[in-house]
């Protein structure tokens, strides 16, 4: 399993489960113009993971700190550095 970070949609920890859902990207350039199978390799797909750990949890966690990771350093590339918007959030319940 190797998925970039933006193409995570959803992260859930459920005991000691992970659930992870990510978009597949499309494998390889198609030469075709069949209209079908064009249509095919535009429709959205979607992989989905799901781990058993006691450190589910953590894991969970880790992963959405990448998330505040990635959007404050969006922010910033933004010309976004108020302290308000970069404020800490706890990813643990």
């Amino acid at each position: 399993m190797d998925h970039a970070l933006r193409s995570i949609s959803y992260i859930a920890d459920i005991g000691d489960v992970v659930v992870l859902m990510a978009r597949r990207m499309p494998q390889g350039s198609s030469t075709s113009s069949d209209e079908e199978e064009l249509e095919i390799r535009r429709t959205p797909r979607v992989v989905c993971h799901v781990f058993e750990s006691e450190e589910a949890s953590f894991i969970a966690q880790s992963i959405g700190q990448a998330f505040q990771v990635a959007y404050v350093e969006f922010l910033r590339a933004n010309g976004i550095d108020d302290p308000a918007y970069l404020r800490e959030i706890d990813y643990q319940f």
